[in-house]
C-alpha cells in the first residue's frame, strides 16, 4: 500500500510541477525527479515529528524554553475561552 501511495503522490506532483511550468515539452523526467525529491523529503520531515523524545507531548512541546512547560495546560487561563466558571461570556463578562 505505502508504494502505491507513494506513485500516486509523485504521479500527481510531477503533474502540479508541469501545470504550474506552463506544461513545457520534454521536461517529465525532471519534474518527476523533483517530485520525488519532494516525498522523501516529507517522509524524512514526518520521521522527524513523530519520532519525539520520551514525555513530550506534541509538536510545540519542545518549543519551550529551557524545556518549561506552560502551568494549567490549554484553556485555564483567567481570559482564556475554556476557563472554569466563565461559560457564555467573553473578556470583561460581555456576552
Amino acid at each position: 500500500m505505502e508504494q502505491q501511495d507513494r506513485d500516486e503522490y509523485v504521479r500527481r506532483r510531477a503533474y502540479e510541477i508541469w501545470e504550474q511550468e506552463g506544461r513545457p515539452e520534454g521536461e517529465h523526467d525532471r519534474h518527476w525527479r523533483q517530485a520525488n525529491e519532494e516525498y522523501e523529503a516529507g517522509l524524512v520531515a514526518s520521521a522527524e515529528v513523530t519520532d519525539l523524545p520520551r514525555g513530550s507531548q506534541g509538536i510545540a512541546s519542545g518549543l519551550q524554553p529551557g524545556g518549561v512547560t506552560p502551568a494549567g495546560g490549554p484553556g485555564r487561563g483567567a481570559d482564556s475561552i475554556g476557563a472554569a466558571g466563565r461559560r457564555g461570556r467573553g473578556k470583561g463578562g460581555v456576552v
